[in-house]
């Protein structure tokens, strides 16, 4: 039975469809931005516009074609022969008929494949395949699908072109970075463009640049400086990577998953990131590596051109690290040592010079820690809320000489009051009951059904339940009573803030309060000394445990006072500021000092013996050095 003869007007309207399909497909390409994305959009926009059950797009080159995109993605779309694209590419669509195993041999049963090509460049070429639905003329289709071969085409020219303009612009980009590196007026801003130029170009988030010596690894520079002062346990990790990696001279890396050394894995621990990859920085024409550089990236997406990129950038990094530190060792004695007339003068002079500025530091002289404290009494009593209550009432204010036993504040408790309250009421209740049941017992009556032991019973059991209510109010009298704050000392009362911030104030259990001192005692200095110069003092008390200390009040520096430190703590604690400190105690000698003020800042000076000049002018910045770099 032959396929009916369209009508005009169902030709008519099918052409206005095409026509529409191919406007759709024609905007899809102008818009398209990634390749997957269009091609997928374009083969379903043909499923449900066009008379096809399944559609591909195949890439064709020297008569070789590779599938890239079809729909539906299980059909099955079979390897073109090369004469068939040599037909389509020359000529117009063509039909191809498939054996389908199903069709036992039936010809009607056999789907109609249409095939378009369009020409690209040379060899190179664009098709579309399609598998025609039963009972459909393949004629129009046909011209269809020679349309959108064409548009598809144009589009595939198109991103071809992106693509290489885009490999055009990355090489020039790629360029300039490798020619940065050689910009470095030194050592440290060589690393640091390195480690910038780098980051860039392989999308790391960390970028770390160390150079190598003796079998050593130091951090030169990175691109999170902060990282170095911050992070010194991930700065050794580091270390120990580019040191190995420097020894064996091989590109290591690592992602998400992947099998690893112990250093890498512990890396990526302590830095938290997904990918790692360390680079040997070995010079052209040499063997051993000058330094390595080790990038760390939080993701585990790989840029398709790292690899490429990595391999230009890495032998310019290595020859431009090279030239700085030759430039670095050799810039100095070049000066000192350049041919001239009196180039023995200038080296004897460089050497006596040397010499004498190495005795000079080498004199020893004294060595002092400083430490900030405070002048207070030796002898402190600090007060606490001894429950929870409101300060009712004030006897004292800031400054007031006590004696002992002075009433300081009343406190008042409003849960003892309710308590108080609710234990008289009991007392009467059970007294009451009690009155009742011995009056009864006097007149020799009883309750109906009730015997005389029965009310014996009774009163043992309300005289029980009275001595408990009597205990528990002498209980709550004796809180009450200790809402009475006094003095534990004769001495003066401190603190400046006592009326705003306890008058008529709720307090909670363990609050304080104000303190007491003992102003007509000892007075002592309580010291704040530096942790990272405690260890100066600990070291010198081993040999003289009350060590000297100058000191001078903050409101007078003029005036110097000395006394001896007689104990230090032995744990660290965080002072208000947040420091670390450790605390020691001075305690001032009775007969000189200066004025007697509590709480007045003063700046100490501890005597830990004598070092050599070098040591005490520059042990911290070796100390920082230490702690941030080595």
């Amino acid at each position: 039975m032959q396929p009916s003869r369209p009508t005009p007007t169902s030709t008519a309207a099918e052409q206005v469809a095409y026509d529409a399909l191919l406007v759709a497909v024609d905007s899809l390409g102008r818009q398209a931005t990634d390749e997957q994305t269009y091609y997928g959009e374009v083969l379903r926009l043909l499923l449900r516009e066009a008379p096809f059950d399944a559609v591909a797009v195949w890439s064709i080159n020297d008569a070789e074609a590779v599938l890239k995109a079809c729909a539906p993605a299980e059909a099955p779309f079979p390897t073109i022969p090369s004469d068939e694209l040599q037909r389509a590419i020359s000529s117009r669509a063509l039909e191809r008929l498939q054996h389908d195993p199903s069709a036992n041999g039936n010809s009607h049963s056999r789907p109609t494949r249409l095939l378009a090509a369009a020409a690209i460049h040379g060899p190179e070429a664009i098709a579309v395949e399609a598998s025609l639905k039963p009972g459909v003329p393949t004629d129009r289709p046909m011209r269809l699908l020679e349309a959108i071969a064409e548009l598809v085409g144009h589009v595939e020219t198109r991103f071809r072109y992106l693509v290489a303009r885009s490999r055009v612009a990355d090489s020039s980009a790629v360029e300039q970075i490798a020619c940065s590196f050689h910009e470095g007026q030194s050592v440290q801003e060589t690393a640091l463009l390195i480690a910038a130029g780098l980051q860039q170009a392989l999308g790391s988030d960390r970028c770390w640049v160390c150079r190598t010596f003796d079998g050593q690894a130091r951090i030169i520079a990175s691109n999170t400086p902060g990282d170095v002062a911050r992070r010194q346990l991930l700065a050794r990790k580091v270390e120990e990577v580019a040191r190995t990696a420097a020894t064996t001279g091989g590109e290591r890396s690592w992602s998400t998953g992947e099998s690893a050394t112990a250093e890498l894995l512990s890396l990526a621990e302590e830095g938290l990131a997904r990918r790692i990859t360390v680079l040997p920085l070995v010079p052209p024409a040499s063997d051993s590596a000058v330094g390595a550089v080790v990038l760390e990236q939080f993701s585990a997406a790989a840029d398709p051109n790292e690899v490429a990129r990595r391999r230009s950038l890495v032998p310019h990094a290595s020859l431009a690290l090279q030239h700085a530190l030759a430039m670095d060792r050799g810039n100095w004695w070049r000066r000192l040592t350049g041919d001239g007339p009196r180039r023995g003068w200038k080296l004897a002079t460089a050497v006596a010079l040397m010499m004498a500025a190495a005795l000079f530091l080498a004199l020893p002289v004294p060595f002092e820690v400083e430490a900030d404290g405070r002048l207070l009494p030796a002898t402190v009593r600090s007060i606490f809320a001894p429950a929870d209550g409101v300060v009712m009432t004030l006897h004292v204010r800031h400054g007031q000489r006590v004696t002992p036993d002075a009433p300081l504040l009343e406190l008042r408790s409003p849960d003892l009051d309710l308590e108080g309250e609710r234990v008289a009421g009991q007392i009467s209740e059970v007294t009451a009951q009690l009155a009742s049941i011995q009056v009864l017992r006097a007149q020799g009556r009883r309750p109906a059904g009730e015997s005389s032991g029965d009310l014996s019973a009774q009163e043992e059991q309300l005289r029980a339940a009275l001595a408990g209510a009597n205990e528990q109010q002498a209980l709550i009298e004796e809180q009450k009573r200790r809402l009475s704050i006094r003095s534990p000392m004769a001495g003066v009362v401190d603190r400046w803030d006592l009326d705003e911030a306890l008058a008529s104030r709720p307090v909670v259990r363990g609050q304080h309060l104000c303190d007491v001192l003992d102003v007509a005692g000892p007075w002592k200095l309580d010291l704040r000394i530096p942790d990272k110069s405690a260890g100066f003092v600990f070291a010198a008390r081993e040999s003289t445990p009350e060590l000297p200390v100058r000191y001078v009040l903050r409101t007078d520096p003029r005036a110097e006072f000395t006394t001896q430190l007689s104990a230090v703590g032995d744990r660290t604690e965080v002072d208000d500021a947040g420091s670390l400190v450790v605390r020691g105690t001075a305690v001032l000698p009775e007969e000189s000092g200066p004025a007697k003020r509590a709480g007045a800042s003063v700046i100490a000076r501890i005597d830990c013996g004598r070092r050599s000049r070098v040591f005490v002018w520059f042990h911290e910045l070796w100390d920082f050095v230490s702690l941030t770099l080595l």
